[in-house]
């Protein structure tokens, strides 16, 4: 409880792994809640999955960003629209199924195509920096 600031939203690094967290508990709160009511197939399940495809984007963001000699409190601001892809899909494969699930096909299709751009999106952003010197001048 203590660690918690509110400047974390501010920091795209941090808030994204508070988000992944967040998706776990949601995860664990869909499995207790599928005991007592009809939800979805599979939400607690995909849930779980979103936490950790966040929890892992973020880690890498914040590796390869160390490991390049990056400044890792200063994250690339494209970075952003990464973790903000990856919420979005998460709304439309978790949240929007549970409040209508006429059109549950087409939140799947378009949960998919968010999925894949926000890793996409990682790949064009942290690929050049893998293939340049450190920025430090330090060896690896």
């Amino acid at each position: 409880m203590r660690w918690y600031h509110a400047k974390i939203w501010t920091k795209s690094l941090l808030c994204g792994l508070y988000m992944a967290y967040g998706f776990l508990i949601l995860g664990f709160g869909f499995k207790s809640l599928s005991y007592f009511i009809t939800l979805p197939p599979n939400l607690d399940i995909h849930s779980f999955a979103f936490g950790m495809g966040l929890i892992t984007i973020s880690m890498m963001s914040r590796v390869s960003l160390g490991y390049t000699g990056n400044d890792v409190f200063n994250p690339p601001k494209k970075l952003n629209l990464i973790f903000v892809l990856l919420s979005l899909s998460f709304v439309f494969r978790v949240i929007f199924p549970v409040l209508n699930m006429t059109y549950y096909h087409e939140w799947i299709f378009i949960a998919q195509d968010l999925w894949i751009s926000a890793f996409m999106g990682f790949l064009l952003i942290y690929t050049p920096l893998f293939f340049k010197p450190r920025i430090d001048g330090q060896f690896g």
